[in-house]
């Protein structure tokens, strides 16, 4: 909880009241308000929706000290510490209290490095919700995996322009409230007894991030398979897209690289072959005997290795694609927004032939954002129209956009919309959640669901948000 900037709209409105009702000014309380305010800006950060107080507090400031205040002045003052404190209870904490997970356990987190490409991976399991409550509050996992050094890459990204290449970055003063985010997951927590002692097999998922994203910035979306019984893998991939990657050694890091155009054809095939060889390669150490004994986890708790689900957003959603294609272990591919552009030409002749069941959610504003750079939603649909599996759902998401499928639409929907310059919503979390609930719902009904999943709240959940927010261009009732 953000108890500065709490503690703030609370100060201002008091300063206020005082000064408008009782002509009361008292120098420490506006000393104390400049103290929380570089505390709040220092320990916590500083968010979009503090600006109406901040601006509010340079008026009475104004008024009072650099000419003659009036009481309208002070009641605008007041106003505008009102609105900072309303968007507060509208869209809520930089946190995930918000995104209310439906399964039947909590989560837990591990990390560790690829063995033959050096890729950090990201675990998200099961664990009972028992544990989860006696651990989390010492053991909950940072969002920011390399902390201020994360935060740099998101920076080059957010500086970029739609079609990259400019090189720039903003500035972390926007970030610092990201600092301090954590999952809800227990770092190296312990397995469900359900998956240790009842003999119940983990089913499998990679996902797969896109450009200028990391391994964590789909949390929000591992975390609510992982509580219905997946066991996911997400790696930051080393083409160049990760926010930052450091090696094992510490000899070698990288930043996000926004130089490069997004379309730049030659570059995104040379990052998906990459990407493609570096899923591969874990899906090879996954399928070790050993694999999940050498994690820590203990020895009795076993893998389904014929459930092999892959997915991915944007341009992870192209990796996963391709994955999918090449290797026969793939079972079904899910993808949120893919960005496929890399293979766009192939897709369009009929070349690329998907093998395996897929289903594809896109946002209402993703493929007209990208239609400048190739025709977007008729690769997409050219994708399902030569697929060699009929299997395969294509959905849209009204009044939705990109940056909807990842964590941030949780941790800062109302910067997000700002900065999208749309109409503000409060159903942030609920559409986030949407996406992975309709991917699962998908697997479910393909035969990969884990045992003991909750299916019908996921049905549920689904059937609450259909009429409002899905449009199917593609639908298989199977």
């Amino acid at each position: 909880m953000r108890a500065i900037e709490r503690t703030l709209y609370l100060l201002t409105s008091v300063y206020y009241l005082a000064d408008i009702y009782l002509s009361f000014n008292h120098p420490y309380l506006f000393l104390t308000g400049l103290c929380l305010l570089a505390l709040n800006f220092w320990h916590e950060g500083l968010r979009l929706q503090q600006l109406p107080m901040f601006l509010g507090f340079l008026l009475f400031t104004g008024g009072k000290y650099f000419s003659s205040a009036t009481p309208l002045l002070n009641i605008a003052s007041l106003g505008l510490s009102l609105l900072s404190a309303l968007l507060l209870i509208l869209f809520g904490e930089t946190d995930f209290s918000r995104l209310l997970l439906n399964g039947r356990y909590e989560v837990g987190f591990k990390e560790f490095r690829s063995h033959i490409h050096d890729n950090e991976v990201s675990v998200y399991y099961p664990v009972d919700k028992e544990y989860h409550a006696r651990h989390i509050g010492e053991r909950n996992t940072l969002w920011t995996r390399h902390g201020e050094e994360t935060l740099q890459g998101m920076a080059r990204a957010s500086g970029s322009n739609t079609y990259g290449g400019n090189g720039k970055k903003e500035s972390l003063v926007l970030m610092r409230h990201l600092r301090k985010v954590y999952m809800d997951t227990v770092y190296d927590g312990e397995m469900s007894k359900e998956f240790i002692n009842d003999g119940k097999a983990l089913v499998p998922l990679i996902f797969c991030h896109g450009i200028s994203s990391n391994r964590t910035m789909q949390s929000g979306t591992c975390r609510d398979f992982a509580s219905h019984g997946y066991i996911v893998f997400s790696l930051d991939h080393k083409d160049g897209t990760a926010s930052f990657y450091k090696s094992k050694c510490g000899t070698k890091q990288a930043y996000y690289d926004n130089s490069k155009l997004l379309y730049d054809y030659e570059h995104r095939r040379e990052q998906i072959t990459i990407r493609v060889k570096e899923v591969r390669a874990l899906i090879d150490e996954i399928f070790e005997s050993d694999f999940l004994e050498k994690r820590g986890f203990p020895k009795s708790v076993k893998i389904d290795k014929e459930k092999l689900v892959i997915g991915g957003h944007s341009f992870g959603g192209m990796t996963a694609i391709h994955t999918a294609k090449d290797d026969p272990r793939v079972k079904v591919c899910g993808t949120l927004d893919p960005f496929l552009f890399s293979h766009h030409k192939e897709i369009l002749a009929g070349e690329f032939v998907m093998p395996v069941p897929s289903i594809a959610i896109s946002t209402e504003y993703f493929h007209p954002s990208v239609r400048k750079g190739f025709p977007s939603w008729d690769t997409l649909k050219a994708l399902f129209n030569h697929a060699k599996s009929k299997e395969n759902e294509n959905i849209i998401v009204n009044k939705t956009g990109h940056l909807h499928q990842c964590d941030l639409a949780a941790l800062i929907p109302f910067e997000l919309f700002m900065l999208a310059r749309v109409k503000p919503q409060t159903t942030t979390n609920e559409t986030y959640l949407m996406f992975s609930q309709i991917l699962m719902d998908f697997f479910f009904k393909r035969g990969y669901a884990p045992e003991g999943a909750d299916r019908n709240a996921v049905t549920r959940f689904i059937d609450n948000m259909r009429d409002q927010w899905l449009k199917y261009d593609l639908k298989c009732d199977s």
